[in-house]
């Protein structure tokens, strides 16, 4: 038996409880008819029934409640007002007891209890009047509050995981049939070992018969052939697995997505009790439902949420009449949009409202001493101030705002889940952003090495790769520095972050990360490259460096440490300034529509000494080698809009580019793609699969050797 029996049912309510509370919501606003009070009534009697079978008669009897509300409404579907009210606070009642449930084991016919009001269960037309606070959406504190430890899965995403481990499955079942003939190797190597035997043990001087020779190369032939079949159904057969089960784990980690979707109607709801509680006219409307993210970056973002909702009602929507008097419409909008950029989600709370005021903020910021010193600011940093400030504009407090909190919890949220938060004024009201990682446990990593030690740090936090001599460290600033853009940045040995005894290796390499006080180059051995993992949290009773955050399993099963350079405090803020002439390195232009590979060769190329510049598409990618001289270009054939054969065309058309070398690197591997690249005019083709680290810097080297340079 299961340790908790009533996981199904904690899924089932709470999706029914949304229903609900969405419905809820539509009937307030007198919206939905007939269908929309028989649906929730359906949901109702669902939730009845479900907390019936598990013995949960709080539940139960809510659910009934609930429907002795909607009743009198069946034909007519319209909901009272007041009707509506008590039905949104059962819902929250019955989200507390639900919640309630997360962190225990409740036995047969248990009633949770929970503090609440009396239930109405009087016709909507008799219903007592209700006091706001009781409208108040319930907030279930507790680390269990939010977590969503069971979701339902999509039944063609479940086929489609299966279908793939039913492919892996295959493919090694050809991997496993190659692995049997081995045996069949065996045998012909020992029969050729035996007849040359029988050979050198023959009479002096007397040559091998016809016969065993051709006996022998008939066996040396089989042999070979064997030896041929095997290799190539056992590399095509592993290339094969690793595909499927590529696949299936980018299925698998897909499936435990929530859909945002889940969070509109909180945000709905949090919306509408501001409005109600100020005295406002606010609709509520929520973009990129489908979006999907890992619930650890979308608990945090729903509580970041609550409050960006609330604050654009309390601070940016007007009165009704003051709304009409500036020729808006009296009902104000609150929206809520959410998009996935790359490997980023957006999230912006947008109002119409009066934007947020300028001389407010100063006056807030003075009054709490957090005004900086110096140049008055303009109006984006002052808004940053404000963001991370902790204050409020408002002179009064209210149930809704007034403590400066809303804000300061955006703020630390953003800085959880290792993403930046912002709040601008736009031409018709404020915007608040938050843009953040879609999950927190799946990372696109830059791998470095200090010493034995391996580690990895989020390609998010990185800027940039440096290689050279001792002789290029500065030492003016009283510190180790090197040259990084226009900036001197300041060197710091990896193994010295990490407590490791190890000697630094000459010629130096480092990543340049974005640390707690700016940017700081970490020296390393060695960059790995870039690769995408699953980071996993550490253990509660291991004390580790604040610097390492998370540990995940490299390709051979070892744990590697997951660094953040926000832990480190083993730098300090370097001043822009010019840095001292560095020697001149050749550029490399690196032109690929994936920022993985981009990443990637940018790392071997910067660790080999040479300064690379990168480009996301073909266009790009020509227009930057039209404004800048580059040594070579590294190119990707499969690229939106101009592909990487049009982009070497376009270049041997140029006469100023045309005698560029340019290597394509390319997952196509026809002899027709060879040929049309040499046609095109590219003087090396690599690849993908058949990547070589080595052998690309060979290549780039001898190439960039004939490019004269000024």
């Amino acid at each position: 038996m299961a340790k908790d029996p009533y996981r199904f049912f904690r899924v089932e309510a709470r999706e029914l409880l949304q229903g609900l509370a969405e419905g809820g919501l539509s009937a307030e606003r007198g919206e939905g008819g007939v269908e929309l009070v028989k649906r929730l009534l359906r949901l109702a009697h669902t939730l009845k029934g479900a907390a019936r079978v598990v013995k949960l008669l709080d539940i139960s009897e809510l659910a009934h409640a609930m429907e002795d509300v909607l009743g009198p409404s069946r034909e007519s579907g319209v909901v009272p007002p007041e009707a509506a009210l008590t039905l949104l606070a059962q819902i929250d009642q019955a989200r507390a007891r639900l919640a309630a449930l997360d962190g225990m084991d409740a036995a047969p016919s248990a009633r949770v209890e929970v503090p609440s009001p009396p239930l109405s269960t009087a016709a909507p037309d008799r219903a007592p009047p209700l006091r706001r606070a009781i409208s108040k959406p319930v907030e279930p504190r507790g680390p269990s509050a939010s977590a969503i430890e069971t979701v339902r899965v999509d039944l063609l995403e479940a086929d489609r995981l299966l279908g793939q481990l039913v492919e892996a499955r295959v493919r090694l079942t050809r991997v496993r049939d190659g692995a049997g003939r081995i045996e069949r190797l065996r045998d012909l190597a020992l029969a050729g070992t035996r007849a040359l035997g029988r050979m050198r043990q023959g009479t002096s001087g007397s040559a091998a018969s016809p016969s065993e020779l051709a006996k022998l190369g008939a066996t040396l032939e089989e042999l070979l052939q064997v030896a041929t079949e095997i290799g190539e159904t056992t590399s095509t057969g592993l290339f094969e697995v690793k595909q499927a089960l590529g696949t299936a784990h980018d299925l698998a980690a897909g499936m435990r997505l929530v859909s945002v979707r889940t969070l509109f109607p909180d945000l709905r709801r949090a919306t509408y009790d501001a409005a109600r509680e100020l005295g406002r006219q606010v609709r509520f409307e929520g973009v990129g439902g489908s979006v999907r993210l890992d619930e650890p970056v979308l608990g945090p973002l729903r509580e970041a949420l609550l409050h960006a909702v609330r604050n654009a009602v309390s601070h940016g929507i007007e009165p009704p009449e003051e709304r009409t008097l500036r020729g808006k419409p009296a009902e104000g909008q609150v929206v809520v949009t959410v998009e996935l950029v790359g490997d980023h989600v957006r999230v912006c709370c947008r109002d119409d409202g009066r934007g947020v005021d300028l001389g407010s903020i100063r006056s807030a910021l003075a009054r709490h001493g957090v005004l900086p010193e110096g140049p008055e600011l303009d109006e984006n940093e002052l808004l940053d101030c404000l963001l991370g400030a902790g204050v409020s504009t408002r002179l009064d407090v209210d149930a809704v705002a007034g403590r400066g909190v809303g804000l300061d919890v955006v703020r630390e949220v953003a800085r959880r889940l290792r993403g930046r938060a912002t709040l601008r004024n736009t031409a018709d009201g404020a915007e608040l952003r938050i843009q953040a990682p879609v999950s927190l446990a799946s990372l696109q990593v830059v791998g470095v090495t200090v010493g034995s030690v391996a580690a990895w740090v989020p390609v998010e936090a990185a800027r940039g790769a440096l290689r050279g001599q001792e002789s290029e460290i500065d030492g003016s600033l009283g510190y180790a520095s090197v040259p990084f853009g226009d900036r001197l940045v300041p060197l710091v040995p990896l193994a010295t972050v990490l407590g490791l005894d190890v000697a630094p290796v000459s010629p130096w390499s480092a990543l340049v990360v974005e640390g707690a006080e700016g940017l700081v180059a970490w020296r390393v051995d060695r960059l790995t490259g870039v690769q995408r993992i699953v980071a996993r949290g550490l253990p509660e009773f291991m004390v580790a460096h604040r610097v390492v955050t998370a540990a995940a399993l490299s390709a051979t099963g070892e744990p590697t440490l997951v660094l953040d350079p926000r832990g480190s405090d083993a730098h300090r803020d370097s001043t822009p300034r010019e840095a001292p002439a560095a020697p001149r390195r050749q550029r490399v232009l690196v032109v690929d529509d994936s920022l993985t590979t981009r990443m990637l060769e940018q790392s071997i190329l910067e660790s080999a000494g040479y300064e690379v510049e990168g480009a996301c598409s073909g266009e790009e990618g020509l227009e930057k080698a039209l404004q800048g001289t580059f040594a070579l270009a590294v190119v990707d054939i499969e690229m939106p809009g101009m592909n990487g054969f049009e982009l070497v065309e376009a270049v041997r058309r140029d006469p100023t580019l045309r005698t560029l070398p340019i290597v394509m690197v390319s997952s196509r591997n026809a002899q027709s793609d060879f040929d049309r690249a040499k046609g095109a005019g590219a003087n090396g083709y690599i690849v993908k699969g058949e990547f070589d680290q080595q052998r690309l810097l060979t290549v780039i080297a001898s190439l960039a050797g004939e490019s004269a340079v000024p």
